[in-house]
Formats: structure tokens, sequence, C-alpha cells
């Protein structure tokens, strides 16, 4: 990833991350004039800006922030170009109240560099001639799927676009004879612990929060490398993917820069410390987005990876800002439950008083001292604990799991 950033950029191998920021903010300058000129809601939020005052990331507080409400309450206001040169428009369900959704616009050039994303992250797991099986929903064009699919034959891989798992006997047959498989966490997770026979060499797990124990899972159970990649819609469906090393993800830093902000104050925060995710594009042509609020807590890791690489890069995702202060936050559930042996699915009630309860669905039959046990090592102790065991629909998406 990081040579193909060199060559986006034009720094070549003697990029390094103080000459990879100056090309960023030279492209982040065309990019606010271009917002400025072409889109309403930045022609107004960007009138005083002095614009060749943005010369680094120190400068990035004199901008302000776009916030997800922006998509939800005035799209059309965001967008540069005209409908007919828009390819693609997605309207995304969120997990708030009916009808809160947002409108993100895509031209054929910002689907064309996520193209060339997918096709340089994909090349580290599957190679010329072997087969990639795609759980991810890909039945129109330009959708996910579509774009992934795209991706693979670029490089000369084979996608079978199968959709999102819906019934386990058909996904098992589609994924006998994939040497790499796409999906989302845990549909993933169910299918490697009821078809633990098949044998991937690897797996990308995306396009939902990854827990531990589904990692495990997959990786005991399949012998498979196990990547992680992040990604919305709002940044062209891919941002960051792992590497080899497996460690924190490779950035798509020729077209966009992160910052990781605090989520009360709105203020930068120091490399290294967890926080909300902000994004501004460099190039995109429907929608630029200037210090976009994501809404999910990681954090920038400016440590060299061990595959050599030396740009900072973005660790795992945490969970929303949303859910972190809540008493049970579905990340926490997630690394506590998909720990135990065999749970292929959940799903969490909070009631009164701030009881838990839960439906499982597992190979396996568990005890309120087992699940007492697997909570506590997330910090996450009810005062009373009900739960039953009960076979649970495959989880499909594309909507976010939630907790109710």
């Amino acid at each position: 990833m990081q040579q193909w950033v060199g060559e986006k950029t034009g720094l070549g191998p003697s990029m390094n991350p103080h000459t990879l920021e100056l090309v960023q903010f030279a492209h982040l300058r065309k990019q606010l004039y271009y917002a400025r000129s072409l889109s309403p809601y930045y022609s107004e939020r960007l009138q005083e800006l002095n614009i060749e005052h943005i010369r680094g990331r120190s400068s990035l507080p004199l901008l302000p922030f776009t916030p997800a409400q922006a998509l939800r309450e005035e799209p059309q206001k965001l967008v540069c170009i005209s409908e007919s040169e828009a390819p693609r428009v997605t309207t995304l369900n969120t997990s708030g109240s009916s009808g809160d959704t947002k409108r993100v616009w895509f031209s054929q050039a910002d689907l064309a560099r996520t193209v060339e994303f997918f096709a340089k992250g994909m090349s580290t797991m599957v190679k010329q001639g072997q087969t990639t099986l795609v759980l991810i929903s890909g039945g129109s064009p330009n959708s996910l799927g579509d774009l992934l699919g795209r991706a693979l034959n670029g490089i000369g891989v084979n996608p079978i676009i199968h959709g999102p798992v819906r019934e386990m006997a058909a996904a098992v047959n589609a994924a006998e004879k994939a040497d790499c498989i796409v999906g989302l966490p845990v549909q993933l997770n169910r299918l490697c612990l009821c078809a633990s026979g098949l044998r991937p060499e690897t797996v990308l797990l995306t396009a939902d929060y990854v827990p531990h124990g589904i990692i495990d899972n997959i990786r005991n159970f399949w012998d498979s490398a196990v990547f992680t990649h992040y990604g919305m819609t709002e940044s062209g469906f891919g941002l960051a993917v792992q590497c080899d090393a497996h460690e924190a993800q490779h950035l798509r830093d020729a077209e966009f820069i992160i910052e990781i902000i605090d989520p009360a104050s709105g203020q930068p925060l120091p490399d290294g410390q967890w926080g909300e995710l902000a994004l501004t594009s460099l190039c995109n042509e429907a929608m630029p987005l200037i210090r976009y609020r994501t809404g999910d807590v990681t954090r920038r890791v400016v440590e060299p990876c061990s595959c050599g690489g030396t740009l900072p890069r973005l660790d795992k995702i945490k969970g929303r800002v949303s859910n972190i202060a809540q008493k049970y936050p579905i990340n926490a559930l997630d690394e506590a439950l998909f720990r135990l042996p065999g749970l292929l699915d959940y799903r969490a009630n909070i009631l009164r008083y701030n009881e838990l309860d839960l439906t499982l669905d597992g190979l396996s039959t568990y005890s309120e001292k087992e699940l007492r046990r697997a909570l506590k090592l997330e910090g996450l102790e009810p005062p009373v604990l009900e739960f039953r065991q009960e076979a649970l629909p495959v989880f499909s998406g594309p909507e976010k799991r939630n907790i109710f």
C-alpha cells in the first residue's frame, strides 16, 4: 500500500511522512477551492477562509467540521456535479430513528479510485488465477460487491459475487472452491463454525466491528490468514486495510487525510490517543467532505509497520462514539461473547435497572457462570442477567448491528 501511495503522489520510494504531508495539503487546497466554488454547503462555510493558510496538520482546526447530519438534512448542497454525472447515489439507513438516512454521491472517477484501492488491497490476499468469494451485496451496478468484483477482475482474480449469507448451504457450496472469502464478521464466524472443513487461504473481514474472538475462530477452524478492512460509504467504501503483518491498517493517504479528535470538544488529539475519526477528502469530485465526523472511535498509529511501511496507520475501530458511553456497548459485548466456544450469534436487550437480557445461538450450552466470566473480562457486570438459547436467523445486513 505504501508503494501505491508513493506512486499516486509522485513521491516514489523516497516518500516519508513529511513529504507526504506536503503533497496531501497541496491537494487539499485544490479540493477546498473546488468545494467552495461548486458546493452551496461549502461555499457558505468556507467563504471567509484563507485557503492558502492550510499548510499542514496543525492548520486543520481552521477548517469547519462536516457533521453526519449534513448528509441527512441537506446532502444535495454538498454535491459539486450534476445528477447526470453521478452514476451512483447511495442512501444509507442508519441505526437511528425511522427515516434517518444519509445520501452520498459518487462520480465515475470517484468510483474508479475505489476500484483501484480495492485492487491494491486485495493483491496482498489473493493471487492471479485464484478465486475470491464475495459475501457482500453486489447485484446492482457500482454496488460494493460490484466494485470489488471489478477490482478482482483487474488483477486476474476470479470473483464470485454471492451476496450476503442468507442460506448457509448455498454459502458453503459457493465457498468450497474459494481461495479467499470476503464478508461480514458475524456471517463468516457462523460459516466457519458450521463448515469447519473449508480451507480458504485468506479471509477479509469488513463492513462491521471485528471482535478478536471471530478472528481466532477463523484462524483456528479454517487455518486462514485473516485480514481486516475499514471503510464507509462516505469514504468511497474503502479507507484502510491490513497487510501481511496483520497490525494497524494502511491508509489511502493519497486520497484522504484522517484526524483523531476529542468527541466532546472537537480538539485534535495527539497520535496514539483514542478518539473520533474525522475524514477529509483530497480529490472527491461528486461530494467533497471536509473534516467529516464519522462517529467511529480509533487512533492514529505512527510507529513503523513490521512490513517496513513508515507512514502513519489506522488502528482497529473500538466502536461508535454514541455507544462507548453505554452501559453495555455492542463492541464490548462482541468481544466478550464471541470468546464463548461455538457462539454463532446473539441478541442483546437492556431492560430497566440495567438488567441485561441475552438470546444466544450457539453450538455449545452456556451457563450463567460462564457468561458472567466472559462479560467481566470486558468490564461488563450486569446486576441481573437473563439469557436463553435458541436459533437466530442469519444476520444479513447491511444495517449495523445494534442493542435494543
